[in-house]
């Protein structure tokens, strides 16, 4: 009929999975003579109104929004996974910022603790100099 998913023909009695992407590729020659030679036929493959009340109730097109509404409908599969990540996006970019604040405030405390153990350093070594000068005067 002229419409295929593009992962060929079976090969070697297996069907290349490898090709089978989602994708539909139409052959418009093969699927316009399909619609010429029997109309009938095609609209009952892809969306048929069986009960005569002008709603498509049949076909490959309806089965297949069939199985896909739970998940395109705005409260499906799809929106909700969507949705549960963006949650966890939110949360994990909180933790980041609250860690962030705590690097800075981590980072100040060192710099303290630096300092003051620079300013003992610094009065240990006049201490010692003071010390290494009252030695030479009493010698």
């Amino acid at each position: 009929m002229g419409i295929t998913t593009s992962a060929g023909s079976f090969q070697g009695g297996a069907l290349n999975k490898s090709l089978l992407r989602g994708y539909l590729q139409i052959d418009e020659t093969k699927l316009e003579q399909a619609i010429n030679r029997n109309p009938q036929w095609v609209r009952q493959l892809f969306g048929n109104d069986r009960d005569k009340d002008l709603v498509v109730d049949s076909g490959a097109a309806f089965a297949t929004d069939g199985y896909l509404k739970a998940y395109v409908d705005t409260s499906g599969i799809v929106s909700g996974r969507v949705g549960a990540l963006a949650d966890s996006i939110t949360r994990k970019n909180r933790d980041i910022e609250a860690y962030n604040k705590h690097l800075i405030e981590y980072e100040e405390q060192l710099r303290r603790k630096f300092g003051i153990m620079e300013g003992a350093l610094d009065n240990l070594e006049q201490s010692s100099r003071a010390i290494e000068n009252l030695n030479r005067r009493q010698e």
